[in-house]
């Protein structure tokens, strides 16, 4: 990679309307897996993604309201040297933020989660909520690593 460029994200977008209810999760994930990596995206922000996605649509799921035809939805789009993701239901008035992280709770980490895989995420609950996440493309070639012996 040459000094100042950016490792590359083809061109892909998708938004999904999906049923609120935990099904559509694990859906939603195999379908961005699924296009990044035919887009050329380098897995391991596949990965990252997938794993942020979940993330977000399990809080709209947890936290948040089905629109009033029953359904929420998420997006994302690739372009540049970035994997944006956004989730949007209709909201329930609460506060986006990543709880305090300790060792003997079990669940509360998926906004750490989000926070730590992305470059920046924002709320906006302007409309309903939406939770945006974007992810820079890895600079590091789609090369497995083999631990050390």
């Amino acid at each position: 990679m040459t000094e100042g460029s950016r490792a590359s994200c083809a061109l892909v977008g998708t938004v999904l309307r999906l049923p609120f209810e935990p099904a559509s999760v694990p859906s939603a994930r195999r379908r961005l897996k699924t296009e990044l990596a035919a887009a050329g995206v380098d897995p391991q922000t596949v990965a990252d993604a997938a794993l942020v996605l979940s993330e977000l649509a399990s809080n709209a799921l947890r936290h948040g309201t089905a629109t009033h035809s029953g359904d929420f939805a998420v997006g994302w789009h690739a372009s540049g040297g970035t994997v944006t993701i956004s989730v949007i239901d209709d909201g329930n008035g609460g506060r986006v933020a990543p709880r305090p992280l300790t060792e003997d709770h079990e669940a509360g980490r998926g906004l750490a989660l989000v926070e730590r895989l992305s470059e920046s995420w924002t709320t906006d609950d302007r409309a309903g909520m939406r939770v945006t996440a974007h992810l820079r493309c890895s600079d590091e070639p789609a090369v497995r690593r083999t631990p050390p012996s």
